[in-house]
């Protein structure tokens, strides 16, 4: 690859309520809309060869919204959907903290070192994505790549390519509709920008 540009999916129904998502399809909200619009927008002059999004619909529905825009191809990718959850799905922070106290705390501080609860740990979701970002890599030689993913994949994604360690998840910080920029020179992975808010007042 060129250049890879990562956008997490716009706000959504349970971003909104503050409810854990996972693996659950939950639909953008009208802001999430308006900011996969703008982000869109910004994007237009860029020349991607392809788009790929995870196929959970506040992702896949980011992505169809930009590649309407840019008339680019869009391809949903199983991989690319956000760390499994489990029992924490649907839930708030507050409630998981009374159900689960300690693994919350693990989570808040050392998530690198918990499997949810009949979900997936850090390092299963870093596998799993970075195993689509490395085919990527060799397939699309000097071209331009769009991903549209969620905020743990995005985050294990860009520790992976700069090859750091997961225990620095909780030093990344990934906004809805938020823009990362990845560079490869010589086939080593700079970042030209790092989630680049998209805010409805510009």
């Amino acid at each position: 690859m060129k250049r890879l540009y990562i956008i997490r999916h716009g706000e959504s129904k349970w971003n909104e309520l503050g409810r854990v998502q996972g693996q659950k399809d939950i639909e953008l909200t009208e802001k999430g809309q308006l900011q996969a619009l703008k982000v869109a927008n910004k994007l237009k002059n860029t020349d991607f060869e392809y788009i790929y999004s995870s196929d959970l619909n506040r992702a896949y529905n980011t992505a169809k919204i930009i590649s309407d825009k840019l008339s680019t191809e869009l391809i949903q990718i199983e991989d690319l959907r956000e760390i499994n959850f489990g029992d924490w799905q649907g839930l708030t922070l507050e409630e998981i903290e009374k159900k689960n106290n300690k693994d919350y705390y693990t989570w808040r501080n050392t998530p690198h070192n918990l499997t949810i609860p009949k979900g997936e740990s850090l390092i299963k979701v870093q596998e799993r994505a970075m195993g689509f970002i490395n085919k990527l890599h060799e397939k699309h030689k000097g071209k331009n790549i769009l991903l549209v993913s969620h905020g743990v994949v995005i985050k294990v994604i860009l520790l992976g390519l700069l090859d750091l360690d997961l225990s620095n998840y909780r030093k990344l910080s990934i906004s809805n509709c938020g823009l990362t920029i990845v560079e490869f020179i010589n086939n080593k992975p700079q970042i030209k920008c790092m989630n680049e808010r998209i805010t409805l007042e510009d």
